[in-house]
């Protein structure tokens, strides 16, 4: 339980730093946003005001697994969610990006995917202890 909890508290500095990162590639795309059908800023926003792995943390520690399990399931399937629209903004042929946009997008993405790898192994241990 303990590595659980410590894995999610990794993910939550994680996560910050690619809101930060996000939050930097949404002001260099101020005007690109008005071509999209759901703009980036508001993406942010939801991932922002959504997804509170220190709550998580705080149920594990407090035993309220199912709750937990259910929470990081659902940060899972948001976090989905942010990859391919951040993947969609990258082939959308109306959002002209530079190439640093290009490298920033790729860059949360793959940090994006070690935040679902991680949740993934945290989800599994618990998997696992049920069939112990």
């Amino acid at each position: 339980m303990s590595n659980a909890i410590q894995n999610i508290n990794n993910m939550e500095k994680e996560l910050n730093s690619v809101q930060n990162k996000l939050a930097s590639l949404t002001n260099s795309l101020k005007f690109e946003q008005r071509t999209l059908t759901a703009p980036l800023q508001k993406i942010v926003d939801d991932l922002d005001s959504m997804l509170d792995l220190k709550y998580d943390a705080l149920l594990l520690k407090q035993g309220d697994y199912s709750t937990a399990i259910n929470d990081l399931t659902f940060t899972d399937q948001f976090l989905d969610l942010v990859i391919s629209h951040l993947m969609h903004i990258q082939k959308n042929k109306k959002v002209k990006l530079t190439r640093k946009q290009d490298d920033d997008i790729s860059n949360i993405n793959q940090h994006l995917m070690h935040i679902q790898d991680s949740l993934m192994i945290v989800l599994n241990s618990f998997s696992t202890d049920n069939e112990k």
